[in-house]
């Protein structure tokens, strides 16, 4: 009977923590949204869009078009085209992945890797023409952003293209924190390992072997693990907040200025929170498993 209750008491765990992990960042990005973005992104009206729009055209005449950049502006029906092409190849490649898969596993993984890549890409560019979102397209040199709702997205993106014509950054920003794979292998190892291992106290850890001292250090430790992996990230969309708002100092009026100034504040607060709110996810997922793993917290009582 002890046994049976020690088996559900780690299933509930498990499945307590897991819920937990995905809640918490879903949860406080949804108060950051209420709060935060509410105060400092505010709609725009019909004169601001015009300066904005104006401004970011003179910004682009004037240090990318010659370069070889461009605006897909999210608004023109010509341009959301290019857009729907793209998700079209997209999915079309991810497609041919699947049939050529070489056996089973395989393309269970590449199944996998579309619903997760398509669905990833299906939200921005539906955000995208909502006016909520804008991106900067590496491979294009240019700048996705819909200019009639919020042009004031621009900046941010170029600079990115900024931060992309530096060979050193391009590098390290097209490294393995770039790479999909390579995430969700990294996430669910430490996910997988906090949630399934039971924790060992110190003296039990020092007749311990190198790797059961490897594990548990990795499920003590693993909020940290993902919240530092979402560190590069963080700091490569502050740059491109601090170029962006450079960028607009020189083409926006001093008088429109604290709307771009807000609008990068809210992006920047964004981007260093999110780090927080996964690494505290797992950590509480962490905890709670834990204590409902011990009957600490007993959901069947």
């Amino acid at each position: 009977m002890e046994k049976k209750n020690n088996t559900i008491n780690a299933a509930a765990g498990l499945l307590s923590g897991y819920g937990v992990y995905k809640l918490t960042p879903i949860v406080c990005n949804k108060i950051r949204r209420a709060t935060i973005t509410r105060f400092l992104d505010t709609p725009l009206n019909a004169e601001q869009v015009a300066v904005y729009k104006q401004a970011g055209q003179d910004l682009f005449e004037s240090k990318f078009k010659s370069k070889g950049y461009s605006i897909l502006d999210a608004s023109n029906p010509e341009q959301v085209e290019i857009l729907e092409n793209s998700l079209k190849s997209l999915e079309q490649h991810y497609d041919n992945k699947i049939a050529s898969s070489k056996n089973f596993i395989s393309r269970l993984y590449n199944k996998y890797m579309k619903r997760i890549v398509m669905k990833d890409n299906l939200i921005s560019h539906n955000q995208v023409l909502e006016g909520t979102n804008a991106f900067y397209w590496v491979k294009k040199g240019a700048v996705v952003v819909n200019m009639e709702k919020k042009p004031t997205y621009l900046f941010h993106e170029f600079g990115h293209a900024i931060d992309y014509s530096n060979k050193y950054l391009a590098q390290s920003m097209s490294s393995l924190w770039r790479n999909k794979r390579f995430k969700n292998i990294l996430f669910s190892t430490v996910m997988l390992t906090a949630l399934l291992t039971n924790p060992k106290s110190k003296e039990d850890l020092e007749h311990a072997s190198n790797r059961e001292k490897f594990v548990q250090s990795v499920k003590k430790n693993s909020g940290l693990i993902l919240g530092a992996y979402l560190l590069p990230s963080t700091l490569e969309e502050c740059l491109a907040n601090i170029n962006g708002q450079k960028l607009a100092k020189e083409f926006v009026p001093k008088a429109h200025m604290p709307k771009i100034t807000k609008t990068n504040l809210n992006s920047a607060i964004g981007y260093i929170l999110y780090p927080l709110f996964v690494g505290g996810g797992m950590y509480l997922a962490n905890k709670v498993r834990d204590k409902i793993a011990e009957g600490k917290l007993n959901c069947f009582s």
